[in-house]
């Protein structure tokens, strides 16, 4: 090809078409890269809370699993995941009661943690929707990242 027809062929792009469709390929690449992940994520530290089943029979019980994601990419952190429920007819089967708490979860660069626990819906609990809510920080931080999940409780 000769100078000549690369210019002709560089004067017959139309520059604004391929300006709008390089435009475009940019928003339509951002909001790909930006869709929100299933973690809440504060202070790089990623938390994803799931409840299986989410309706029980008074007396039965369901599994919380809680996912603890660390962002740092070159740092491990401590943690520590709080669990609440607000009645007393909605227990954790590993304290007895209306909260749930561990000791320090040590988790490496961009690693993931899991922690699983047992709620109960007491013989007393009546029919409804119940809130569970978990808080993960890092050890040294009071405030860390929270999530909530509902377990539907209904007459057996």
């Amino acid at each position: 090809m000769s100078r000549l027809e690369i210019k002709e062929l560089l004067s017959r792009i139309k520059w604004r078409n391929v300006l709008i469709v390089l435009i475009l390929f940019a928003i339509v690449a951002y909001l790909i890269w930006s869709l929100p992940s299933s973690f809440k994520v504060k202070d790089n530290i990623g938390l994803k809370v799931s409840v299986d089943p989410d309706t029980i029979g008074i007396g039965e019980r369901s599994k919380i699993t809680v996912e603890i994601k660390n962002m740092y990419p070159q740092s491990e952190v401590t943690v520590v995941l709080n669990a609440f429920t607000y009645d007393d007819n909605l227990v954790f089967m590993e304290s007895s009661g209306k909260e749930f708490n561990t000791s320090d979860i040590k988790i490496g660069p961009s690693e993931t943690r899991e922690v699983s626990f047992t709620l109960e819906a007491r013989k007393d609990a009546l029919p409804g929707n119940y809130r569970v809510d978990a808080k993960v920080r890092e050890k040294e931080r009071p405030v860390g990242v929270e999530d909530t999940v509902f377990i539907k409780v209904e007459k057996s």
